[in-house]
């Protein structure tokens, strides 16, 4: 394996350090619902007249002299299209972006018990197989986790195959970590995707995790060298 140059050690930083919220709060738990966030308020304009709806709930509308129930419902997924990626993700996970060193581009889907972070190098001549190599080597020496486990990964997505490494360790308190990085060459540089979550144990994963791996299998688009799948 490649050393890892200063701008994937910063990117390995951000990465790292990043563990899934907890799925509830206790605040949550009880019959009078107090930890219940406030409904959603959408507008609805219709011509130049404006109502103020709440997500989910029905209001009364008209519509050619006629009144009508109108409801408005969220989509449960979002689409992400970026870069030389396009895929499908659950509504709940919230968007962050940041661009590292001017060069590296670093998105952030977080939900309650999973992250997912995106990484691309724009660079065509840049490999993703060396950069992931960099990625396992600086993050066992960086964090101090010669003991934890290592062992390669393969993912497929939307018909692509993505090749790295799984990591498992435990953080203090105990809590279990279990993080995937995968990556593949793409026309317009390679994309790294790292999955984190913290299962109860090795033999299980999040419901998050399981919700958006589904999503990524169904919905996985890039645009790669040979065109892969057809897409």
């Amino acid at each position: 394996m490649n050393a890892c140059c200063p701008i994937h050690q910063f990117i390995l930083g951000v990465l790292i350090c990043v563990t899934p919220c907890p799925a509830q709060s206790e605040l949550d738990q009880g019959p009078d619902a107090f930890g219940d966030e406030p409904p959603t308020r959408v507008v609805v304009m219709v011509g130049n007249h404006a109502t103020v709806a709440e997500l989910g709930r029905p209001i009364e509308l008209v519509f050619d002299g006629k009144r009508q129930l109108v409801t408005i419902i969220p989509d449960s997924h979002k689409t992400f299209e970026h870069g030389p990626l396009r895929f499908e993700y659950p509504s709940n996970m919230s968007f962050g972006y940041a661009l590292h060193e001017g060069t590296a581009h670093e998105w952030k889907l977080k939900g309650p018990d999973v992250v997912l972070q995106v990484l691309w190098m724009p660079d065509p001549d840049f490999a993703a197989g060396p950069w992931t190599d960099a990625f396992a080597v600086t993050i066992r020496k960086k964090y101090g986790l010669k003991d934890a486990e290592l062992t390669p990964e393969h993912l497929e997505f939307g018909g692509f195959d993505l090749t790295g490494y799984k990591l498992a360790a435990p953080l203090i308190g105990g809590e279990l970590i279990v993080q995937s990085f995968c990556s593949i060459d793409t026309i317009r540089g390679p994309v790294m995707f790292v999955l984190t979550q913290s299962p109860p144990d090795l033999a299980d994963d999040t419901d998050g995790y399981v919700e958006l791996m589904a999503s990524l299998k169904d919905s996985l688009r890039v645009e790669t060298h040979a065109n892969q799948a057809g897409h």
